[in-house]
């Protein structure tokens, strides 16, 4: 396939004439169950993952701050596969998303359980053969991830915390404030420190009826803003520890 229309075709992945090539059934096994997950980084605004794994695969895209656009069940991959030594079978295969990176490179990706993998004994030379097509064929990279890469804690934790505090229109932060008191400090600060030195504001509401706003002490825009700030790729966070307020802050 020619360069441009290599480009046309993963370009076309992402725009809002796509069509995913699979829609998961409502009704499947248990461990199957399709997830809805809403998210801005597909033009849908949302992906209908096949299983609960597949959206902590989609989780975990959806708060890089390298991953701009995120495309569900992208194409049908074509590939020659050995089911048996010496007897091959040709693949009809569809990965699970694509992702696209800021740089514009396009990576597929499959999510696969343990159980399923050691259900298919193909599995291997299976993703071996998809793997040397999307590169042959688009110059990507194809990759199967499991339980043994999604499910690492604390960080599977920690950025399903993080994707909790996204940004929502109910609920507005001042990034601009918290960006700029980040950048005034010439240490990495805690978010409990960070918050104290803005005033230690807090979220309040006023309930219909209520002359006065009620605080939400459960709700704090400092944390909730560093989170964005964080899945925006402006400060990093030690993601390898539980987050909390006393998580240091440090700049990119």
């Amino acid at each position: 396939m020619r360069a441009k229309s290599v480009y046309t075709v993963l370009s076309s992945l992402f725009s809002a004439e796509h069509e995913p090539v699979y829609d998961p059934p409502k009704r499947v096994r248990h461990k199957m169950l399709p997830v809805e997950f809403p998210t801005r980084k597909c033009v849908s605004g949302g992906i209908r993952c096949r299983s609960p794994l597949m959206a902590d695969g989609v989780l975990h895209l959806d708060t890089d701050p390298d991953v701009v656009a995120i495309s569900p069940y992208p194409l049908i991959a074509d590939a020659w596969v050995e089911i048996e030594p010496g007897v091959e079978d040709r693949l009809h295969h569809f990965a699970d998303v694509a992702a696209k990176r800021r740089d514009g490179s396009v990576v597929f990706l499959k999510y696969e359980n343990f159980y399923m993998q050691e259900e298919r004994p193909w599995q291997v030379s299976e993703a071996k053969a998809l793997v040397e097509y999307h590169l042959d064929v688009f110059g990507c990279v194809f990759r199967v991830l499991n339980e043994a890469t999604l499910r690492i804690e604390p960080r599977l934790s920690n950025l399903r915390q993080m994707w909790q505090h996204r940004e929502v229109r109910s609920q507005p932060v001042n990034l601009d404030r918290v960006r700029d008191a980040i950048a005034e400090f010439k240490r990495p600060a805690t978010i409990e420190h960070l918050w104290r030195h803005l005033g230690s504001p807090q979220h309040a509401v006023i309930w219909e009826g209520d002359q006065r706003p009620t605080v939400l002490p459960q709700s704090n825009p400092v944390f909730t803003a560093v989170m964005q700030l964080a899945m925006r790729g402006e400060v990093r966070l030690d993601l390898g520890k539980r987050l909390t307020m006393n998580s240091l802050i440090m700049k990119v």
